[in-house]
């Protein structure tokens, strides 16, 4: 873990207090969006409401993502495992959990992983061994990377402007 990753834990918990656990859990999948794109993804659909939060490609793979905030314990539930399952070998499936910390940290799981923990309680020593560590680890830098850069803007960045950004391919 870095500094940064600590400063981002106390960034995100004063945007949290303007704006709410609603409005905060919208604009965290916006901003994981935008972290997707600095990761060479490309970003097709952004659901709200709806499941997989996320769909991207990445080349000829397909990627789906459900993005959720982290509330320890962790429930594993059907309808997530539904939404993220492959339905080709070109596509994947991940719950992207993030950890506000301090210090943050995104938990990227593959469903086929997740599948077999339906209904389960997962506390974070579990989730830390569920998770593909290097996708994870490249989430939590690039996302505390956007973060920082955008720490001023973040009051102004809603939900419906990340989408569409984030959906034209321009980053923030």
């Amino acid at each position: 873990m870095n500094d940064l990753n600590f400063e981002v834990a106390g960034i995100l918990k004063e945007l949290l207090k303007k704006v709410g656990p609603s409005e905060f859990g919208l604009r965290i999948q916006g901003l994981f969006a935008h972290t997707l794109i600095s990761l060479g993804f490309r970003i097709l659909e952004i659901k709200h409401p709806g499941r997989p939060d996320i769909i991207a490609d990445k080349g000829l793979q397909k990627f789906k993502f459900e993005v959720k905030v982290l509330r320890f314990p962790y429930f594993v539930n059907s309808e997530d495992i539904r939404s993220l399952y492959p339905l080709t070998s070109m596509e994947e499936g991940f719950l992207a959990l993030l950890d506000c910390g301090p210090p943050i940290y995104w938990f990227l799981l593959p469903v086929q992983v997740l599948s077999k923990r339906l209904g389960e309680a997962l506390y974070v020593f579990q989730i830390r061994m569920l998770a593909n560590i290097s996708l994870s680890q490249h989430c939590t830098d690039q996302f505390s990377s956007l973060i920082h850069r955008n720490k001023y803007k973040l009051e102004n960045l809603f939900f419906p402007l990340l989408k569409k950004k984030a959906l034209n391919g321009k980053g923030i």
